[in-house]
């Protein structure tokens, strides 16, 4: 019986605000130059909070991989994430006990932290060159988002656990 290969696995944690990756905002910047005026031509993301999101959970990826190496190329890696969205302080009474009418479910665009897709995508490029090569080597992604309270944390943040994976059977789907 050929045993699968070991699986390397790796679990961390990031607090504060998830930030999602919206779309991204061109800008030109124009600069005087001897030879006359020159323009910059950029891109930069829509959210502000997205650059400082993405460096804090690409650090905590760097510590937690305790300095091996991001898995190779030829790898696959499937990806547990857990996003966990503080409440808005609207969701909260006088004796700091949650509404019986606030949602359950952060399900707003405004409370809710953003589209589930976009928390992913900064997550995803975050990891790169971190925890594994290219984003592109990701198979399987199982991904949740909810209230930082309801999962017994007091500010939000996000779970990541992610493995390699070394054969197609193992991350096939079952009815």
């Amino acid at each position: 019986m050929k045993l699968p290969p070991e699986r390397d696995s790796v679990l961390f944690n990031v607090r504060g605000n998830p930030a999602p990756k919206g779309s991204m905002r061109g800008f030109v910047r124009w600069r005087a130059t001897a030879a006359g005026d020159q323009a910059t031509v950029g891109l930069k993301p829509d959210n502000r909070r997205t650059a400082s999101w993405t460096r804090a959970v690409a650090a905590a990826a760097r510590l937690a991989m305790r300095d091996r190496p991001p898995w190779p190329a030829g790898v696959g890696v499937a990806l547990e994430i857990a996003f966990l969205i503080p409440r808005p302080r609207g969701h909260y009474g006088k004796r700091g006990t949650v509404l019986p009418s606030a949602p359950a479910l952060p399900l707003t665009r405004r409370g809710g932290g953003g589209d589930l897709d976009k928390l992913v995508r900064t997550v995803l490029d975050a990891l790169a060159g971190q925890v594994y090569v290219d984003d592109s080597q990701v198979v399987r992604i199982a991904t949740k988002k909810l209230f930082a309270n309801a999962a017994g944390w007091p500010t939000g943040g996000v779970e990541i656990y992610a493995h390699t994976v070394h054969d197609s059977t193992e991350e096939a789907l079952r009815p």
